[in-house]
């Protein structure tokens, strides 16, 4: 965030998944893992994945499979409340980009409205006959600007800023894709939580930053942005905001009240011995439910001290 360079270690992971899914065929291999070291800047706290390599991105999320459908009506209600949120007057006759589409549901959810959406997902899970409304063009490609005809009046990043090496670059590329008075609806999963409830499981491969909102708010005023306002989804698990394009600042005060590496670290192990000592009460068998980044995260931190039978996922 800061770029300043110097860091201090938090937590590491030897042998994290780099992919959801393998298929039944295909036995594990070692380059079926990385290896994950979350590290605290000590100028500004941001924390990261300092041995995230920007070369495994095409192998992570270029696949055939959608990991995020939603099956329960819950998930479906929270897209909606996403596009209530940003407004119909943001929405209704806009040029709407979308970058990371996942299944398609929230940008078939603004082409009720918006004049026409383009959407950027770089994996073949998400197909054309899957968005059949004609206002909608679907990319299956990482999004880059100049990809579409620009400007747009609004942009919406979802869940992807937290997946790429270099946020700064991403932000700058929708600033310059943005027409002047649009807008940018950003949403990533919260450092606070994790602090808060020493949410070892949101700690894998696939995401590489861990933002703090006063981190996220003051990279994007670097890139160009200012807030309009804020809101948090899913019980504070994550953060949405939505941006305007300002001048570029530069900023110079990078404090910020967060967890020091240590005390994070002493909280992320607590909970870890604690979650081992309930299993290890348990009697019979164990299966987990949900193949996601969580769950294999769960499932590896665990299985050494616990025989899981089966793992099960919708």
């Amino acid at each position: 965030v800061c770029e300043a360079g110097t860091v201090e270690p938090v937590w590491g992971m030897a042998h994290a998944q780099i992919l959801q899914l393998l298929r039944a065929d295909e036995p594990p291999r070692p380059e079926h893992f990385a290896t994950v070291e979350l590290v605290r800047c000590r100028r500004c706290a941001h924390l990261y994945n300092q041995a995230y390599d920007a070369a495994l991105a095409d192998r992570m999320y270029q696949g055939e499979l959608l990991s995020n459908v939603p099956v329960h009506v819950s998930m479906s209600r929270n897209l909606e409340q996403i596009a209530e949120w940003i407004g119909q007057d943001l929405i209704a006759g806009k040029r709407v980009i979308e970058i990371g589409g996942g299944s398609g549901h929230l940008a078939r959810l603004l082409a009720r409205t918006a004049k026409r959406v383009w959407v950027f997902e770089p994996s073949r899970g998400l197909r054309a006959e899957s968005l059949p409304e004609a206002n909608i063009a679907l990319r299956n490609e990482p999004y880059a600007a100049g990809r579409v005809e620009e400007p747009v009046e609004l942009i919406v990043c979802r869940q992807v800023l937290e997946h790429v090496a270099d946020p700064l670059a991403m932000l700058r590329e929708i600033r310059s894709a943005l027409s002047a008075d649009g807008c940018c609806y950003l949403e990533v999963p919260s450092a606070e939580y994790i602090e808060e409830h020493a949410a070892l499981f949101d700690l894998h491969c696939f995401h590489v930053q861990y933002f703090h909102e006063p981190h996220l708010l003051r990279l994007a005023a670097r890139a160009g942005f200012g807030l309009v306002r804020s809101w948090q989804l899913k019980q504070a698990h994550d953060v949405g905001v939505l941006l305007r394009p300002q001048p570029a600042a530069a900023i110079t005060d990078w404090s910020t009240s967060t967890l020091t590496a240590a005390q994070l670290r002493a909280r992320l192990s607590e909970r870890q011995e604690q979650l081992r000592a309930w299993l290890a009460s348990l009697e019979g068998a164990v299966s987990l439910y949900g193949a996601t980044a969580q769950g294999g995260q769960f499932l590896h931190a665990f299985q050494a001290d616990r025989r899981f039978v089966a793992v099960a996922d919708d």
